[in-house]
């Protein structure tokens, strides 16, 4: 197994990004170009309002119909603990985090209706504040 780090693929992936000049371009590269170093099936990108509230995203691979459903009602599920919000106010540190959807409980309806149908092993979470 070939264990080279793609330093070329990883210059790029720093310079597209480098070129943005505020947190929402960056962001929005950073979505759109990672897949280059790191595959992955999904991608969303949720923008908060100074309450907290989502005031716009960016997907790829997300049906829009997934999100909306989330935020109208799975969100709000055993008293908003999966709400996006409630989740980025207590997590403080800008490092990104990694959540192992196998260590859920899998009869929670959040997990039997959001988490199941799409199969993910992990999640990767970033945030800052």
């Amino acid at each position: 197994m070939d264990r080279q780090l793609p330093w070329e693929k990883m210059n790029q992936f720093m310079l597209q990004c480098g070129l943005q000049r505020d947190s929402r371009g960056l962001a929005e590269t950073a979505l759109r170009k990672l897949s280059a170093l790191i595959p992955f099936d999904q991608g969303r990108l949720y923008f908060l309002n100074s309450q907290g509230q989502v005031c716009d995203y960016r997907l790829l691979g997300v049906d829009k119909s997934t999100v909306r459903n989330y935020l109208a009602y799975h969100s709000q599920l055993d008293d908003g603990a999966f709400s996006l919000p409630c989740r980025i106010r207590h997590h403080q540190t800008p490092f990104p985090t990694v959540c192992d959807w196998s260590q859920m409980d899998h009869s929670r309806e959040f997990y039997q209706e959001c988490v199941r149908p799409i199969t993910p092993l992990q999640s990767w979470r970033l945030s800052t504040i």
